[in-house]
């Protein structure tokens, strides 16, 4: 699996024209030989985690915040401010008997 990675990403440099330092591991499949292998080739990656990254955050394991094409300013702006959409976290208070506030 080495070998296909270095090559596909000495394709994406190719193609661009610059140094590729991140990967993204595709559909979750985030396990330790993978990730010992992206560690050799790449400087950070992410996986489609949601949440905060942080200082102290493993930077072969960095969280995504998914943002839809369509989504509006404030559905935006609550995501990179706390990795969840206004929605969803609305929707978490409510679906435990609390509120945003409390």
């Amino acid at each position: 699996i080495e070998r296909e990675i270095v090559k596909a990403k000495d394709h994406v440099e190719n193609v661009l024209g610059s140094r590729v330092l991140s990967f993204a591991y595709p559909d979750q499949r985030y396990n330790h030989h993978l990730r010992i292998c992206i560690e050799r080739i790449f400087e950070l990656a992410f996986t489609r985690e949601p949440g905060i990254n942080s200082l102290h955050t493993d930077l072969y394991r960095l969280h995504a915040i998914p943002v839809a094409p369509n989504a509006s300013r404030p559905d935006f702006a609550s995501r990179v401010a706390s990795g969840w959409s206004l929605m969803e976290f609305l929707g978490r208070g409510v679906l435990r008997g609390t509120t945003a506030a409390g």
